[in-house]
């Protein structure tokens, strides 16, 4: 199993966390520095693959975490199945009840485990 991860400081503006593909990444969005709404975007296709010393692996899950003054909220999206080409999204908000300053900070996991089954064979 990998698992990477990116984490930023939260600015204006929208940023993408981690990214396997153009289906399957983590993104954010903040609108503006006096805003208390966080915005999570979650996308994940399972048939995606990427090699890694030889190895294909797929995405099993994608994460974001938001982390306010050492407290965490997290939210997930998995995929069906290694061989699902289905394009799952999800929109998900974070609300920050200090309002003020720049002090919440996100990441965006893309959690990847060996695939059975190769690129290949999926066509």
């Amino acid at each position: 199993m990998i698992t990477f991860s990116i984490a930023s400081i939260v600015f204006a503006g929208f940023t993408e966390l981690a990214s396997m593909s153009e289906d399957t990444y983590v993104a954010h969005y903040h609108p503006d520095g006096l805003s208390d709404d966080y915005y999570g975007f979650l996308s994940i296709k399972g048939s995606d693959r990427e090699l890694r010393y030889g190895t294909y692996y797929y995405p099993r899950l994608v994460k974001i975490t938001w982390n306010l003054r050492g407290t965490y909220k997290s939210n997930i999206l998995e995929s069906k199945s290694e061989t699902d080409t289905q394009v799952l999204k999800k929109r998900v908000t974070f609300k920050d009840p200090w309002d003020f300053g720049e002090v919440t900070r996100v990441s965006g996991d893309i959690n990847l485990v060996p695939a059975k089954v190769t690129p290949y064979r999926l066509r």
